[in-house]
């Protein structure tokens, strides 16, 4: 491939000397991931990034997120700050029993401790510590918070 200023996802796995098997075996990216980046769905930005280096070595040009067209970068989610900047008085608190059975209430499928331990984690629900090992949560973060629906395992642990 002749090297200039700029090029199309789609140019790039048309011309593409290896097969979308060997670029996931290089690369660490699975498969399916890349068929959906080629077909226009969003990609992390380190995962497009990866997949631009071993593009670029297939092609030998020099190609990255910038100088390639077609590419969907997902869009960072914006979280709740970490740190409680209003008045924690004036925040209803509940248990991971009672904030659970709202979120799966919501979800209309059961939502375990463990997601809303991780939802805590990413900041997209407020928590504290009560005592020891309990956390309190949010009630406002909890009942305002939309589930995603569920998505078939993917990723390297993934059956078929």
């Amino acid at each position: 491939m002749e090297e200039k200023e700029t090029y199309t996802l789609q140019e790039l796995f048309e011309l593409l000397p290896v097969s979308i098997v060997e670029l996931a075996r290089k690369t660490g990216i699975n498969e399916v991931t890349i068929a959906r980046i080629r077909d226009g769905k969003t990609a992390r930005r380190d995962t497009a990034n990866k997949l631009m280096i071993a593009l670029s070595e297939a092609h030998k040009v020099p190609l990255s997120i910038r100088n390639v067209t077609g590419l969907n970068i997902q869009t960072p989610t914006p979280r709740l700050p970490r740190a409680v900047v209003e008045d924690d008085s004036t925040i209803e608190w509940t248990g991971a029993r009672e904030a659970t059975d709202i979120l799966s209430f919501n979800a209309g499928r059961k939502i375990t401790d463990t997601y809303l331990r991780l939802l805590a984690k990413a900041g997209k629900i407020r928590s504290k510590k009560k005592t020891g090992n309990q956390n309190v949560y949010a009630k406002s973060d909890v009942q305002s918070y939309k589930v995603g629906t569920r998505r078939e395992s993917r990723g390297k642990g993934a059956t078929k």
